[in-house]
């Protein structure tokens, strides 16, 4: 069974918008306020809070649903992205990597396990090779198109507004966050 185009459109979305990111990460945290020696916290934020929150995150997909933790975690991203647009200063990297990671913590497999769940009642385990394929292709395919194109916009974002320069990374990211709500 295949997974349903809409379903397919959500995670390719979300996979291009994470690698919008990837690129440019730590060039963007030095362009928003870190300095080099803070550029590590603000990293850490990230991994530490996407640590401490992936069990408690994981018993509340159980307990509430993927899909509610899934839109969580979008609205999670959506806010770290407009901390970053909006505001500068070591703070605001801190605070939107903290966000970022609780993001992270809150979809990390909530659409994927919600997706195989279904395949593994609908067809059983013998399809699941299936399912599980797509995935993968999807993740691949997404950050692949999103770090190509997040590499490549500053330079044409340079030419108009050499102070926000990786501002068209962020827009791009909080736009699919926008349609993924939808």
């Amino acid at each position: 069974m295949a997974m349903r185009k809409i379903e397919a459109t959500i995670l390719f979305l979300n996979f291009f918008s994470t690698g919008l990111i990837v690129p440019v990460l730590s060039l963007m945290l030095l362009n928003k306020g870190c300095s080099m020696s803070q550029l590590a916290l603000a990293v850490g934020a990230y991994s530490l809070t996407a640590v401490i929150l992936e069990l408690p995150t994981g018993i509340f997909s159980d307990r509430y649903g993927r899909k509610i933790s899934f839109l969580l975690s979008l609205m999670f991203g959506c806010a770290s992205v407009t901390l970053l647009l909006l505001f500068r200063g070591f703070v605001t990297p801190l605070l939107a990597m903290a966000l970022s990671g609780a993001a992270r913590a809150l979809g990390s497999g909530s659409m994927d396990a919600l997706l195989i769940d279904r395949s593994l009642v609908e067809n059983g385990p013998e399809k699941l090779a299936t399912i599980t394929t797509q995935l993968s292709l999807l993740e691949t395919v997404g950050i692949a198109a999103g770090s190509i194109i997040g590499g490549i916009l500053p330079t044409f974002i340079q030419i108009l507004f050499p102070y926000r320069l990786y501002d068209g990374n962020l827009l791009l990211v909080f736009r699919s966050c926008c349609v993924l709500h939808f």
